[in-house]
């Protein structure tokens, strides 16, 4: 009995072992506004082929307007920044203040902790030249 178990044991425990560590499929975005926090105004989610890693991380400005893409910092390495587009997402919103959050979604469709809120971000709508005329 007690060679059955042994047996059994080293059957199973290498298989966990040597099971293999999910990746990142992809990272989850949810934009709210900054007024209403706990409310997600859009959420996209975008593949983790999309994102380019090892990149020098962003020095933001004092405000930042009609942002287009989501940089977070690289999980291989904590000094660099990995960066995606969402530029299409963020172009739908209304003009408002907002900030995000995000979540990896990794291959065997766990979901990570919730990150902290982005710095906030502006989108407005750029404005067209009105009543133009070609005169002489």
């Amino acid at each position: 009995m007690k060679s059955a178990i042994l047996v059994a044991l080293l059957a199973v425990v290498p298989a966990t072992l040597f099971a293999q560590v999910p990746t990142i499929a992809s990272v989850k975005v949810d934009v709210s506004r900054v007024s209403t926090p706990t409310v997600i105004a859009v959420s996209v989610v975008v593949p983790w082929a999309a994102f380019t890693c090892n990149l020098p991380k962003t020095v933001l400005p004092p405000v930042s307007v009609n942002s287009d893409s989501v940089e977070f910092d690289d999980p291989a390495n904590a000094l660099r920044a990995c960066k995606g587009s969402i530029a299409a997402t963020l172009n739908a919103l209304v003009p408002a203040d907002y900030t995000a959050k995000a979540t990896f979604v990794y291959s065997d469709a766990q979901v990570g902790g919730i990150s902290l809120a982005s710095n906030p971000f502006t989108r407005f709508d750029l404005l067209t030249p009105q009543g133009l005329k070609l005169v002489r």
